[in-house]
């Protein structure tokens, strides 16, 4: 008589079938066991109580692994990926979600991903502003996602419309990653990136970021080779820290965290003094400011400060009157990366976290086709993509 915890091959055949139904992408022996699939599949049974040769976990873990290789013959990591890509490459452009992939030969990878409808929706005239950021708990190992989001006015939602896989972090990676990013744009919407403050035309007028030097100044770069200088009067030669000033505001959230820690070195009214430096409103006051952080005394808060001083950019992209940007454009954009922030949970809540490169990226195409069609939805019935949004951002 075979062992209990032996498997049959009808019984192999069965959970396959519950793996199949619940989606082998991001499979896990609790998502197969608990989905509402496997239940009518297994006739109302739970697969231990189907066949005790099913309350072995290892067991389930081997069968979940033989249906991803059967999905996946390439593997789940990058020689998978690259399949995906050459396949996404053989559809129409509309149809596309996987528009770039480079191995590079210093071992970097830069993956770029989006739906064409949510990427088009960086032209739309509501869209004054994309956060960016990477996000380091989808992906197992050494890849990491970066992701633009932005809040459509017209549904009252946000959406991430533009997810890339990275291994690096450096300027010159990022100045790559948005290159492409815009060649990427410019073939589906036959425009770059359009700023405001550099090209005709352009409705964005901020890029919302933390104080990541190298997003932020590789950024700067790509985006001052779409600078029409007749129009902008901003000369082609402006540093990558200077061009920064006139469209990247750094997150107030992000800039407040360190000053929590000082809380207990200073006064009430010092503390609140330096939560509030940059609502600074002039040149004059900025310098008061130094020299109230310099008369303090505090090293830690002294270094603090110096970090921020000595940056060309980094100031000028926190408080506004030290900004390029136009006061009513600054007024009237987000002070924080709230939208990417929220954006990053809510993939995590979707497509759970620790995947593989390929289930990370076959995951999110899931659910950005949906969060597409839904919001295209929204635009031509005038129902709000999310009846929770408040009517404003």
């Amino acid at each position: 008589m075979p062992a209990l915890t032996k498997v049959s091959l009808d019984v192999k055949e069965k959970y396959i079938a519950c793996v199949e139904a619940a989606g082998a992408v991001g499979a896990t022996v609790n998502k197969v066991d608990n989905s509402k699939s496997t239940t009518v599949l297994l006739g109302g049974k739970t697969p231990a109580m189907f066949s005790p040769a099913l309350q072995n976990g290892r067991v389930k873990r081997d069968i979940i692994r033989v249906s991803k290789t059967k999905k996946y013959p390439s593997g789940l990591g990058i020689s998978g990926e690259a399949l995906l890509f050459l396949e996404d490459q053989k559809k129409p452009l509309d149809k596309r979600y996987i528009h770039y992939f480079r191995l590079m030969d210093d071992g970097a990878v830069l993956i770029i991903t989006g739906i064409p409808y949510l990427i088009r929706l960086l032209d739309d005239t509501g869209v004054l502003v994309f956060d960016d950021d990477t996000t380091f708990k989808r992906i197992l190992g050494e890849m990491n996602e970066w992701e633009l989001a932005l809040f459509i006015k017209a549904v009252q939602c946000a959406a991430t419309v533009v997810r890339a896989y990275i291994n690096r972090a450096s300027t010159d990676f990022y100045e790559v990653l948005f290159d492409e990013l815009q060649r990427v744009k410019k073939l589906i919407t036959d425009k770059v990136l359009g700023f405001k403050r550099f090209v005709r035309g352009g409705n964005l007028l901020v890029m919302n970021a933390d104080m990541e030097a190298a997003q932020v100044l590789g950024a700067a770069r790509s985006i001052m080779k779409t600078n029409d200088p007749e129009y902008s009067s901003i000369p082609n030669d402006t540093s990558p820290s200077e061009a920064a000033t006139y469209f990247v505001k750094i997150c107030y959230r992000h800039s407040k965290e360190a000053i929590h820690d000082f809380k207990g070195m200073v006064t009430p009214a010092q503390y609140e003094r330096l939560m509030d430096f940059m609502y600074l409103d002039s040149k004059e006051h900025l310098n008061e400011f130094s020299k109230f952080v310099k008369d303090l005394g505090i090293k830690k808060i002294q270094d603090w400060w110096a970090h921020k001083e000595i940056s060309d950019w980094i100031i000028p992209c926190l408080v506004k009157s030290q900004s390029n940007i136009l006061p009513a454009d600054w007024d009237s954009t987000p002070a924080t990366t709230n939208t990417g922030e929220t954006q990053h949970h809510w993939t995590n809540a979707m497509t759970g976290i620790k995947l593989t490169l390929v289930e990370a990226i076959e995951s999110a195409r899931e659910v950005d086709e949906k969060k597409a069609q839904e919001i295209e939805a929204s635009m031509n019935n005038g129902i709000l993509a999310n009846s929770q949004n408040e009517a404003h951002h």
